[in-house]
């Protein structure tokens, strides 16, 4: 098993150079109340796509090189749950990460992986939150099927972004660990 962690918050901290100039570009559409709503679509739309082929991007790949590293990934299948953007946007990640493999599930009751997977996620915000539950779960039964805690390269769990968590978000990771 390899954790991915990400923080919205230092997605949505960042400035980008697109997503000024589409705010500085002047739309005028029936009326104010409607160029607002339509430049607000446009703004989101735009920074969705920016996390997707952006943040998500990193996640596949970091997990795709922790787990399958020298190995052929051709032999993998990766399992994407009830996507928030397109199956062809998905299918565009996966083969800008080398990987030709993918299963998306519409319905993550269909696939028992990608339960488990919400499960641990879940388990994994309670233990950050200091639920001592969620730390008798993850010690007994997570942290044992975990691969490759000391990993240089590609530490688990992996803080995407590692540079933008604060020194005490990084300290709090080592309970994991």
């Amino acid at each position: 098993m390899f954790i991915t962690i990400t923080k919205p918050q230092h997605f949505q901290s960042k400035t980008y150079n697109i997503i000024n100039a589409i705010s500085a570009v002047p739309i005028s559409t029936g009326g104010q109340a409607l160029t607002d709503k339509i430049k607000t679509k446009i703004i989101n739309s735009a920074k969705n796509e920016l996390f997707f082929n952006y943040f998500e991007k990193v996640h596949i790949e970091n997990s795709k090189n922790a787990l399958v590293k020298d190995e052929d990934s051709q032999e993998y299948k990766y399992l994407i749950d009830t996507p928030q953007y397109l199956d062809r946007e998905w299918e565009n990640i996966a083969k800008d990460c080398d990987i030709d493999q993918i299963d998306i599930t519409k319905i993550s009751a269909s696939n028992p992986g990608i339960e488990v997977s919400d499960v641990i996620s879940g388990c994994i915000m309670d233990f950050l939150l200091n639920k001592n539950e969620a730390k008798n779960i993850y010690d007994n039964f997570i942290k044992p099927k975990m691969c490759d805690m000391g990993s240089k390269t590609y530490p688990n769990p992996n803080l995407i972004f590692y540079q933008d968590f604060s020194n005490e978000e990084k300290k709090q990771i080592n309970i994991f660990r």
